[in-house]
């Protein structure tokens, strides 16, 4: 299948999944290369299937709805460029990867925050959210 084996496997999964998903643990994330990192929203489109991906969506909207309230409710203008640029961080980062998975983008390598396995994604993005706290 070439360079767009990730990507054709990825809808693969999505698809497999419907509304309701496999269960958990139940997929198939064997087929796709490296699922863990940068494919891992495409395993909650299998596993948890439609739901838990907006799920998984809705958390990410919450987050960065609450950072952008903690930007506005900010008394300088070094918190507030610094909570908006926060959020960004976080919020990008999710929308680019989630886009990667469902090939509205082609393939970058950044992981979804909170989720994907990868120590420093995950520290950074922890240290990220103590900031913004």
């Amino acid at each position: 299948m070439g360079s767009a084996y990730q990507i054709v496997q990825s809808l693969f999964a999505f698809g497999y999944g419907g509304v309701f998903g496999t269960g958990y643990t139940s997929g198939f994330p064997r087929l796709i290369p490296e699922v863990h990192t940068d494919f891992i929203f495409a395993v909650i489109g299998e596993e948890l299937g439609f739901l838990g991906c907006v799920l998984v969506i809705g958390l990410f909207w919450t987050l960065i709805h609450r950072g952008l309230l903690i930007a506005s409710r900010c008394p300088d203008m070094y918190g507030k460029l610094l909570a908006v640029g926060i959020t960004f961080s976080i919020g990008f980062q999710a929308f680019l990867n989630m886009s990667v998975a469902s090939s509205f983008l082609p393939a970058t390598g950044v992981p979804l925050p909170f989720i994907s396995y990868g120590g420093s994604s995950l520290m950074v993005s922890m240290w990220m959210v103590g900031i913004l706290m």
